[in-house]
C-alpha cells in the first residue's frame, strides 16, 4: 500500500493505464500518471481549460493511451500517448461537457457522449 503525492485534487475514477501505470482525472484540468509500483509521479498532461469529466485508456501494439476530455467549457477530447508528451489527437465536436467514453470492439473506435444529448463515433 501506497499514497500518491502530489498537489493534484482528484475528480474521478482511475483509470488502469497499462500493468505498471495508472491514470487520474483532477479538478485542474490535468491527467496526472503515476508509477504502480512506486506511487511516483511519472507524467502529467495539462491541456484542458477546466476539470476533466471523463477518462478511460487502451493499448495499441506496445504503447499505452489514455483519453480524457473537458467539463463545462471545454469539450475537447485528448487522447495522449502516455510515453510522450503533448497530445497525440485532439477531437472536437460536442458542444458542451463530455460525460462518458468507451472503446469499441477494437481500439480504432471511441465513442463519447455528451451533455448535449450527443453521441460520436470517433475514428482513431
Amino acid at each position: 500500500v501506497f499514497f500518491l503525492l502530489g498537489n493534484f485534487k482528484i475528480n474521478l475514477g482511475i483509470s488502469n493505464v497499462d500493468s505498471n501505470n495508472l491514470a487520474l482525472g483532477c479538478q485542474n484540468g490535468t491527467v496526472a500518471v503515476y508509477s504502480m509500483n512506486s506511487g511516483q509521479l511519472v507524467g502529467q498532461h495539462r491541456e484542458h481549460k477546466d476539470q476533466v469529466s471523463s477518462l478511460i485508456s487502451f493499448a495499441v501494439k506496445n504503447s499505452s493511451y489514455v483519453c480524457s476530455s473537458g467539463h463545462g467549457t471545454d469539450p475537447r477530447i485528448f487522447v495522449w500517448d502516455i510515453a510522450h508528451p503533448g497530445p497525440f489527437l485532439q477531437l472536437e465536436g460536442h458542444s458542451s461537457s463530455v460525460t462518458c467514453m468507451t472503446i469499441a470492439d477494437s481500439p480504432r473506435n471511441l465513442i463519447s457522449g455528451g451533455a448535449d444529448n450527443s453521441l460520436i463515433i470517433w475514428d482513431l
